[in-house]
């Protein structure tokens, strides 16, 4: 029995192997040992391209998570002006009540 490192059309390591006594088609007994992305290039496995991560489009769940995540925010924001609208109101009825004192 040997060990046969399956390629497919195009040379791409296939990242298995069998065990047989007759080669199987696009199989090399060659091990591709720790090449990235192998590709077999008829006598010995070459370093192929690095592959870019295809970008996956966001789901729905990752577009309601953006919303909540937006709202959140906006929230924070008015909250924030509530508390200074307040503070504001607090010190202006101090200083019409401080007027009205000295007007009596």
């Amino acid at each position: 029995m040997k060990k046969w490192y399956l390629f497919n059309n195009d040379g791409e390591y296939l990242f298995n192997f069998t065990m047989s006594d007759e080669k199987p088609v696009n199989s090399t007994d060659v091990d591709p040992g720790d090449k990235v992305n192998p590709r077999w290039a008829g006598s010995d496995w070459i370093e192929g391209a690095v592959l870019e991560p295809t970008p996956i489009a966001p789901t729905e769940v990752d577009k309601l998570k953006l919303m909540v995540g937006n709202l959140v925010s906006e929230n924070a924001k008015k909250d924030q002006s509530i508390k200074q609208l307040q503070a504001t109101t607090g010190s202006l009825v101090a200083q019409i009540a401080e007027l009205n004192k000295g007007g009596k």
